[in-house]
């Protein structure tokens, strides 16, 4: 479990998350593709839940669809190694809302009524080669 309004970092086995928050008005959307999830921070769910992948686990998208995390990451030729280390971050539902690397979900999304971003980033700790 995460407190991400209290403890602004959370260690997991595969790396590190980081939350901050940023006012909507100066939200810049060209930072939109720098991987980071972006919520509405006053309906983000507060603790939120950080394990593996599951079979069966969905990502609400940006169109309304439901997509299977499993296809995700063939799509992407993820290897089941790589899927079992990639952290997947979830509401107090379990419904999966990021997972690095791959996929935001849409729940909880910005809109024009927006006033605080929570911004959240993984980074992937290096592995050493053995």
């Amino acid at each position: 479990m995460w407190d991400w309004k209290k403890r602004k970092t959370l260690e997991t086995g595969a790396g590190t998350f980081r939350v901050k928050t940023v006012r909507a008005d100066r939200f810049d959307p060209a930072d939109l593709k720098d991987g980071k999830a972006r919520f509405d921070a006053a309906l983000l769910p507060c603790p939120l839940r950080i394990g593996s992948w599951r079979n069966g686990d969905v990502i609400l998208s940006f169109d309304g669809k439901r997509k299977n995390l499993k296809k995700l990451f063939c799509d992407r030729h993820i290897s089941g190694q790589a899927r079992a280390e990639t952290p997947v971050l979830r509401d107090e539902t379990g419904e999966a809302l990021y997972v690095p690397g791959l996929r935001t979900g849409a729940r909880y999304k910005i809109t024009e009524k927006t006033d605080v971003i929570a911004e959240i980033s993984f980074h992937f700790h290096l592995k050493k080669p053995k």
